[in-house]
């Protein structure tokens, strides 16, 4: 989904709390789940194509991760809903693709939202999809807006053996998660990073529109991140102190680690948004210099012209009289003239460094 500023909530007016409505700009497309079953010692990988394979995999003293990608199908997520006792107000923020990151703590679960972002070098665009992470007591449920692999590195990190994923239990996991989430900020700063230093030179070197229309672009986006970093580091501020009772205590080092990432990408986010304004302030005053030239080139060869013009202007007129008329070295001596007074002020203006 490409970002957008400020959420659209038209769909849901009037309508009552925990309306499962899917907000967001992904076209339909059918979800793929993906489950995980997982214990210290065994892991079984499968992708399913309807809840009840996924849970008739569920068995006692083992984990599940259960991966839905994909969030038009509002009926799946009901059911998944009912079957994991989810409230339905944590399922309508998961449907809400524009929704604030956040966490929120249930009786049953713990809900934490984030958003992912990935920038297109083709199309000059950040693109963003939302991350909704449900942690219980022996499952973890991801749901994510679009079908993709962000989190492949995870699942294979889990189905190796000998593997901490395996041992330390969901809340883990859902660290691991969050983990790859906030990692893609940092790789998305890099290419922001070489963005900025190419617009730089171009705004520097020859302000022309198009950098002005590079710069609103990436001002735009380094606003977005910021917006999805700020309220994960408060989520992420929380579960790290061990307020929640779905963390275990040997996961908080691994939190605090992650909340550590997250300042790290807000204060480069803010770096950057301090370059960039000042970079907009470098491109007006190029612009007005570069205007200030022309107008001073202008200037200076309309005062040359000035004089040259009252020297025709004399020597154009119709009187008889005039001694130089029928003078036979009138028009060089005029032409003498016209030179003379241009290498004159030319001389003066360079004397006074005007040019």
């Amino acid at each position: 989904m490409a970002y957008r500023l400020f959420a659209r909530r038209a769909q849901k007016a009037g309508m009552p709390p925990g309306s499962l409505v899917y907000l967001g700009n992904e076209a339909p497309q059918k979800p793929v789940l993906y489950a995980i079953i997982y214990d210290e010692s065994h892991c079984e990988a499968h992708q399913v194509s309807t809840l009840g394979e996924a849970l008739a995999l569920r068995s006692n003293g083992k984990y599940l991760w259960l991966n839905v990608d994909g969030l038009q199908d509002t009926e799946l997520v009901t059911k998944i809903g009912e079957r994991f006792s989810i409230h339905a107000l944590a399922l309508e923020d998961i449907l809400n693709s524009e929704q604030r990151p956040k966490r929120e703590e249930f009786d049953d679960f713990l809900l934490v939202i984030a958003k992912a972002v990935e920038w297109s070098h083709e199309k000059q665009k950040l693109h963003s999809e939302q991350i909704s992470l449900v942690l219980g007591k022996d499952f973890i449920i991801s749901f994510q807006e679009k079908v993709g692999d962000l989190f492949a590195q995870v699942k294979a990190r889990l189905q190796a053996p000998n593997n901490r994923l395996r041992k330390a239990g969901p809340d883990y996991l859902m660290h691991a998660l969050l983990d790859v989430v906030v990692d893609n900020y940092f790789v998305v700063l890099e290419q922001f990073g070489e963005q900025l230093d190419l617009l730089e030179h171009d705004i520097v070197n020859c302000p022309e529109p198009t950098s002005l229309k590079k710069l609103y672009t990436l001002k735009r986006a380094a606003l977005f991140v910021r917006r999805s970093t700020w309220p994960l580091r408060e989520a992420l501020g929380f579960l790290q102190h061990g307020e929640s009772q779905f963390i275990k205590k040997s996961t908080l080092p691994f939190l605090r680690d992650v909340y550590s990432h997250t300042v790290e990408a807000i204060d480069t986010v803010e770096i950057f948004r301090e370059t960039l304004s000042s970079m907009l302030d470098i491109y007006l005053s190029s612009a007005s210099n570069r205007l200030n030239v022309v107008i001073k080139v202008l200037t200076i060869m309309t005062t040359i012209f000035m004089p040259l013009s009252l020297i025709a202007g004399i020597y154009g007129m119709n009187f008889d009289n005039i001694p130089e008329l029928h003078w036979k070295y009138g028009y060089p001596f005029a032409i003498g003239i016209m030179l003379l007074v241009t290498a004159v002020m030319l001389a003066i203006f360079k004397k006074k460094q005007w040019i």
